[in-house]
């Protein structure tokens, strides 16, 4: 199971906050982890409320001289911009304060890190807000802070963690399963070896806290149930866990299932399941999405679909055939209900009688044809049983692709016949996503756009091969990649090297250079003609070269890939049609700790990419031959030709749709008596990741 942490009633053990006066309320108190710290009681002072209260970065700005000289100042924490609560608690500290109390907008509680030499304490926004509405409404209040800390502060419960996982999965299954307590968690820390070591303990936030829950809760199932597999120990969970009063980390807004799957786990209704689901490894291994399998299939006690349409019948619809087992020695009859997003849907048997430890079939089938695409819609089959054990529910999320666009090639050879001025040839557009991609069949716009020339996916994430130079060292070792380039005068849009870094993140090489070489391919293929550190005989320059720098505005080293964007600099790489090599490499002090270029299976030349060492005397073969690097590889084209065109100018296409388009060119346009030209036909639609394709087209005139 895959748990998401939550607040629970106790919150951190806190020194309270005595106010005098009448009906007062007491404030629990948590101190700054760093600064001043309290080793006594703090004595009664007057509280004063700063003047900024409750405004957007109330204690960023200084204060008058004097605002809270002696006093205890009561501050409102609004989030870090424009300041943090060190900055705050440190402009009160130097307006006189003598100890700070900072009040936290987020439901739980916040971790100052005050660094000041006057005790700063943390507490709840809205306590503090009930104490402040007290202090004005009674001047001259004052409070006295206790030692030590000896009483747990309320905290509303079932809010997530503000660190915990949350979906969605994108593998059609519903993650995180369920919630369980995982914030400020009474447990068992390490013995220090003191005469108290054994009894330490410590409050613990993390799902490290909530799995422990929910492992115990399955144990006490285990016993209770000895008959149970653990799937349907797991399903129990999830069937009966409660929904209502989940909130985000906000404490205010509604949880939803990507944020807390089926629910916040209930020990005592999930022993009185009265139905149960199983699964089996073999079934498990066949979902598996990376060998081909679908994880919707499971018989799991959620439902999730990222692309809710009938690959079939094209129709905005997908279903769900879920096994039910009886956990009951009696006879009870269900019925079965969809709600929220997915109510339009139905279920194969609404109504159906289970006998005692029988089993029984449901299918559930949503109709998604008036829900929005791209985003996920929430809704829960329920199961009511006409017996006392607890209804149950089981979350789904389905959601509608928005349209994507893709077409069958992105190149065309059209052979204009003898005594013919026109040639013509299909091409098919697809819509791989929902409804309606609108498709310009004949883009045209001003400028110039990416075209893909080389595009091969990171397929060897668990190495890659180094590519840098050693400054300490003056010696390198370099990967290359092939690529070939069809048109004259060719410029490069784009470089992405996807690759990582070994030991530190670019971020720890601001300012170092980047080096981009691309070499013509050599006498006789196979290798780079020319090397980075130009070793005889391989003493060629590059046929172009750029040497940016970490941080420079055209370079992009999120991630640890090397992204060379050439739209925002201008240059030209100006490249002749050929075949070239490309090799990529920062430098740093260290080879060893070093950037290296992602493998990939797929090699789109002819020959194998080399590998060069700085102190050798040439390139050598890849050691992994077929393989090349992960790399892509984009051209600046522009759109259209005057002798080019297609039709219909306009495609509508619905989910799962293809059509054709014509193709059609014309010699009589190329202008210069020319027998060939090559252009870009360019098709935009409303596809909301990659609008453009666009398809190259060589044609020639016999």
């Amino acid at each position: 199971m895959t748990v998401a942490a939550s607040t629970h009633t106790g919150g951190p053990i806190t020194f309270p906050l005595t106010v005098s006066g009448p009906g007062a309320p007491t404030v629990g108190l948590e101190p700054a982890i760093t600064g001043a710290q309290l080793s006594a009681p703090f004595p009664a002072r007057a509280l004063q409320v700063s003047p900024t209260y409750g405004l957007a970065g109330d204690g960023c700005a200084t204060y008058p001289a004097g605002t809270f000289t002696g006093k205890i100042a009561l501050l409102k924490f609004d989030g870090n911009p424009p300041c943090n609560t060190d900055t705050r608690a440190g402009n009160a500290k130097a307006a006189g304060a003598a100890a700070v109390v900072i009040g936290s907008t987020d439901s739980q509680f916040i971790t100052s890190g005050a660094n000041q030499t006057v005790p700063v304490f943390t507490t709840p926004g809205t306590m503090l807000d009930a104490l402040v509405d007290y202090v004005i409404d009674n001047p001259g209040v004052t409070g006295g802070i206790g030692f030590p800390a000896t009483a747990r502060a309320p905290m509303t419960p079932d809010a997530l963690g503000s660190f915990s996982l949350i979906g969605p999965a994108f593998t059609n299954v519903i993650k995180p399963d369920v919630q369980a307590p995982g914030v400020q968690i009474l447990a068992a820390i390490a013995n220090d070896n003191s005469a108290n070591g054994p009894n330490l303990v410590g409050l613990y936030d993390g799902t490290s806290m909530a799995t422990p829950h929910t492992s115990g809760t399955a144990a006490l199932l285990v016993q209770m149930h000895a008959d149970w597999t653990p799937m349907q120990i797991k399903s129990a969970l999830m069937m009966t866990a409660k929904e209502t009063g989940l909130t985000k980390a906000d404490g205010i807004t509604p949880s939803d299932f990507h944020d807390r799957g089926a629910g916040r786990i209930q020990a005592d209704v999930a022993s009185r399941a009265g139905l149960v689901l199983d699964e089996t490894q073999a079934h498990f291994q066949a979902a598996d999405p990376s060998k081909g399998g679908d994880p919707a299939t499971l018989n799991l006690a959620s439902m999730d679909q990222m692309r809710c349409i009938d690959p079939a019948t094209k129709a905005l619809q997908c279903s769900f055939t879920r096994q039910l087992s009886s956990a009951l020695d009696h006879t009870v009859n269900w019925t079965a209900t969809l709600i929220g997003d997915v109510a339009g849907g139905s279920v194969s048997t609404p109504a159906f009688q289970l006998l005692a430890h029988d089993t029984a079939s449901i299918t559930v089938t949503i109709d998604a044809s008036a829900l929005s695409t791209g985003d996920a819609h929430f809704g829960e089959l329920v199961l009511a049983p006409d017996d006392d054990s607890p209804v149950l529910h089981m979350p789904i999320s389905v959601s509608v692709p928005p349209p994507a666009i893709a077409v069958e090639s992105a190149s065309l050879m059209l052979d204009i016949p003898s005594g013919a001025t026109t040639k013509a040839a299909d091409l098919q557009v697809a819509n791989t996503g929902g409804p309606t991609l609108s498709v310009d069949t004949n883009y045209t716009a001003a400028g110039t756009f990416p075209y893909v020339i080389l595009d091969q996916p990171i397929t060897k994430d668990y190495y890659g091969f180094y590519s840098s130079y050693d400054t300490d060292a003056a010696v390198g070792i370099y990967a290359a990649q092939n690529f070939q380039v069809t048109d004259s005068s060719t410029d490069l849009a784009r470089i992405v090297a996807r690759g990582f870094m070994t030991t530190v993140p670019f971020d720890y090489l601001y300012g170092n250079p980047v080096h981009f070489r691309i070499y013509h391919d050599a006498p006789g293929g196979g290798k780079p003609d020319g090397s980075p550190q130009n070793n005889t005989p391989l003493s060629n320059p590059p046929a172009w070269s750029y040497d940016p720098q970490v941080g420079d505005w055209d370079l992009d080293t999120a991630n640890d890939t090397i992204t060379l964007d050439l739209t925002l600099n201008g240059l030209s790489t100006n490249l002749a049609a050929g075949s070239y090599w490309l090799v990529v490499y920062p430098e740093m002090a260290d080879l060893y700790m070093g950037w290296a270029w992602f493998g990939s299976d797929v090699n789109s030349g002819s020959t194998a990419v080399g590998f060069y060492a700085g102190n050798g005397p040439d390139w050598s073969a890849h050691t992994d031959p077929g393989g090349g690097m992960a790399v892509r590889i984009e051209q600046k084209i522009t759109c259209g030709a005057p002798w080019l065109g297609a039709t219909p100018a306009q495609l509508n296409l619905g989910a799962l749709a293809s059509a054709t388009a014509s193709v059609s060119v014309d010699s009589t346009k190329f202008g210069g008596g020319k027998s060939s030209a090559t252009g870009y036909l360019c098709l935009h639609s409303n596809d909301a990741t990659a609008p453009l394709k666009v398809v190259r087209v060589r044609a020639t005139q016999d």
